[in-house]
């Protein structure tokens, strides 16, 4: 089953909130957990600000992939942008990241998708039919495309002032205790 959140839903936001954390925690091995409450950060103000959607693919009531999109523009010059996809280490390679994927490019088949991913995750990327775009960022990431969205590089990423990521730290840690308090995660 796959769960499209976006505010204003009738899903409510603690559990949106908590969708978006797990959604992280595959990616602090790679970020560090500075960088990956950065991005728990920027998923929840664009959520707040109805400018992002939350997915999730469970399986037996168990949470197994995730991804978050920032929603586009209206302009020809903007596409939502994949800003998180991850699977949880334990269920890579048994499908669960295609299937969601294949059901986010479905929700944007008229304008494309465009991400920026690991050179590491690229393979992953480039199956499901993005292409790469010329332009490198941050080191080993590359900027990817799908569906046509090759010149559409706008999307609505949230700024955050330095109060701003303090609120949202506060609002990381308290989802982390409330997950853990009722054994929906454990730290290792």
């Amino acid at each position: 089953m796959i769960i499209a959140a976006r505010a204003g839903d009738n899903i409510p936001r603690q559990i949106v909130l908590e969708m978006i954390f797990m959604s992280t925690l595959p990616l602090k091995a790679e970020y560090g957990e500075q960088k990956v409450i950065e991005i728990f950060s920027e998923c929840v103000v664009a959520y707040d600000l109805k400018s992002g959607c939350s997915y999730s693919l469970f399986e037996n009531n168990r949470p197994m992939a995730f991804g978050f999109t920032f929603d586009a523009f209206d302009s020809n010059d903007s596409a939502p942008h994949l800003h998180v996809f991850s699977v949880y280490p334990s269920q890579i390679k048994k499908g669960y990241g295609s299937i969601l994927l294949a059901e986010i490019l479905k929700q944007h088949k008229q304008t494309g998708i465009t991400l920026e991913c690991s050179s590491s995750s690229s393979s992953f990327f480039l199956k499901s039919g993005f292409k790469t775009r010329e332009q490198n960022i941050n080191g080993n990431h590359i900027a990817m495309f799908s569906n046509g969205a090759q010149n559409r590089i706008r999307f609505k990423l949230p700024h955050l002032d330095q109060t701003a990521y303090e609120r949202y730290f506060q609002l990381y840690e308290t989802t982390l205790d409330s997950l853990l308090a009722r054994n929906m995660i454990r730290l290792v």
